[in-house]
């Protein structure tokens, strides 16, 4: 009969077969091993770094209340249930998916009753506290909601690549975009179907985990860059492949390099990234655009935690780097025939 101690060995090793390895997106130790080896150079260790915190403004939902006496006299708008579940201690706990929606139907109601109570004091001031609390629930649920927390989440990614990721995430968050600025923009309330379509699309966004999964690609590729080009200037500055700057049979294998495994494994892999990058900042451009809540917090480098200049930067190394390739390149005479971009 087997003794307790084993069974908690049998459980953790259970446990630990189950979990997923955590994967890498961007070149890593065994594309650096191969730069290095095809410049004679010993590799260099790779040093990422971690992620920024994430510093919000506090966003909230205002306090605008609208009266027992008043909201009664908006009964015909439809808004008696609604006002009542809002200022009500189950309303205020509501989802952040779920709050959004009910602010974006009683601000629609209140447009409903504009002709009747349009010059009262008491309705003007719920007009305005409303469309700013639509614009903010909007803001919680892109960002302090369920889904939100899941696209930083620290899990493993599901897609094995990139490009994966980001075709998942725009599908969803394209469904989501339109039904956001509908209601900050102040149109019509959602119907039941554009309800179950947001709560439906939330989810696979959140699922995505893109955000972590982006960042850590964009850390990733760019601790590699700083190893990498430390091989390419060590190289050039050495002058070892092609000293008498005529091809060597070093300097071809570099060609052949460049032309086979970079073109091949390395830049498709970095391309990805900018890729990505690029398309992140697309789809939030409409909502940074509409919205001085949202559009503070919505740039790829807060959405991703990362440091404020960090794609500037990478871009910059990824530039230099492949501008050491090509440097190689010309002090072997080899330039024409090898193609290397920084696209």
């Amino acid at each position: 009969m087997p003794t307790r101690l084993n069974l908690i060995i049998v459980l953790v090793l259970i446990l630990t077969g189950c979990a997923q390895p955590e994967s890498v997106y961007g070149p890593a130790e065994a594309e650096l091993k191969r730069v290095a080896t095809i410049l004679n150079l010993d590799p260099l260790p790779i040093s990422v770094t971690q992620r920024t915190a994430a510093l919000r403004p506090n966003v909230a939902l205002s306090e605008t209340r609208i009266a027992l006496t008043e909201a009664l006299s908006l009964g015909e708008c439809g808004l008696v249930p609604l006002i009542a579940e809002r200022n009500s201690a189950l309303g205020r706990q509501k989802a952040a998916s779920t709050r959004f929606i009910y602010e974006w139907r009683i601000r629609h109601g209140l447009a409903s009753c504009v002709e009747q109570f349009g010059d009262e004091d008491w309705f003007q001031e719920a007009m305005t506290g409303k469309a700013i609390d639509v614009e903010h629930a909007a803001y919680l649920v892109l960002f302090e909601g369920d889904e939100a927390q899941q696209l930083n989440s620290l899990l493993p990614s599901s897609y094995a690549r990139l490009r994966d990721s980001t075709a998942a995430y725009r599908d969803a968050f394209g469904l989501i975009t339109p039904i956001v600025l509908q209601a900050i923009e102040g149109q019509t309330a959602p119907t039941g179907e554009q309800q179950s379509t947001l709560e439906t699309a939330l989810k696979h966004w959140g699922n995505t985990r893109h955000h972590a999964t982006l960042s850590q690609a964009i850390r990733q590729t760019d601790a590699w860059l700083v190893s990498a080009n430390t091989l390419l200037t060590k190289a050039i500055d050495g002058n070892r492949l092609c000293p008498m700057k005529q091809p060597t049979t070093e300097g071809r294998q570099i060609a052949s390099f460049i032309q086979g495994y970079f073109a091949t494994n390395i830049q498709p892999q970095i391309a990805d990234v900018f890729q990505s990058v690029d398309a992140l900042d697309s789809l939030w451009m409409p909502l940074r655009d509409a919205s001085k809540s949202i559009q503070r917090d919505a740039t790829p480098s807060q959405l991703l935690r990362i440091e404020e200049r960090a794609l500037e930067t990478l871009r910059a190394r990824w530039a230099a780097h492949v501008q050491g390739w090509q440097t190689i390149l010309q002090q072997c005479q080899l330039a024409p025939r090898a193609a290397t971009t920084n696209s």
